[in-house]
């Protein structure tokens, strides 16, 4: 019996050992690590003042982007992207929601052109060259 109460200790231990180092780890690359990455980006946040619930973000770097993505369903971006700006608003009740994206890649990008369309979700992105540059507008919407 004093064998099982010590392994059932050493094991309890192991596990919430693990679950500390996890949450550590999660606290210090979210506010200590990423802090001045998110201080960034919330300055360039805006509310949306429509009858949706959404933000707007405008001028972040692929750095900035990359930290939003990690936490949402946003799609990757190339490392090389610049001058990115997004819309997402969304109902809070019904699953809607209109999702924008604009970036300019230095080079010829490797992305292809999307135009998808059904009864209830549309999916679209271009691509067009602006100077030496390219131009790329992404836009989700489900209905």
């Amino acid at each position: 019996m004093r064998k099982r109460i010590k392994v059932s200790i050493i094991i309890t231990l192991l596990v919430s050992s693990f679950y500390y180092i996890s949450y550590g780890y999660h606290i210090y690359l979210n506010r200590i690590a990423n802090a001045d990455i998110r201080a960034g980006v919330l300055k360039k946040l805006v509310t949306s003042s429509i009858s949706f619930k959404g933000y707007s973000i405008k001028n972040l770097t692929a750095e900035e982007y990359l930290e939003i993505a990690r936490k949402t369903w946003f799609p990757k971006l190339p490392h090389d992207a610049e001058n990115i700006n997004l819309a997402y608003y969304y109902d809070g009740f019904l699953p809607d929601y209109t999702f924008f994206l604009e970036y300019y890649v230095p080079r010829n990008p490797k992305l292809e052109i999307i135009n998808y369309k059904d009864e209830t979700f549309s999916k679209t992105q271009t691509i067009e060259r602006v100077g030496t540059r390219f131009k790329v507008n992404y836009s989700e919407r489900l209905w």
